[in-house]
């Protein structure tokens, strides 16, 4: 029969593992939460930076011109010959000529 764990002894084995626990944490912090709020702080600039003019792919795959940025968030393309409204989150990329 193993011997009863005493309060300190638990007490210790707890300060072991915090330290464990916060450098795991701090990891993962570092390694996927940071860059992928750097992914969206650049996503939402590039958005908020579109011309009449700029080339660019939306989620859908469409390769389009902009026609038309609104105030209240939608942007108006030209696909062709058609134009169609987007909201500028449909945005994934601008498209360099060439």
């Amino acid at each position: 029969m193993p011997a009863p764990t005493t309060q300190s002894s638990m007490i210790s084995n707890l300060s072991d593992i915090i330290p464990m626990v916060l450098v795991f944490g701090g990891a993962m912090w570092f390694l996927s939460i940071r860059p992928a709020m750097k992914r969206s702080k650049e996503q939402e600039q590039l958005q908020k930076s579109l011309k009449k003019g700029d080339k660019v792919l939306t989620q859908a795959g469409f390769f389009a011109e902009v026609d038309r940025v609104t105030d209240d968030g939608k942007i108006f393309l030209r696909v062709g010959d058609a134009k169609l409204e987007f909201q500028r989150q449909a945005i994934v990329s601008k498209v360099q000529e060439g």
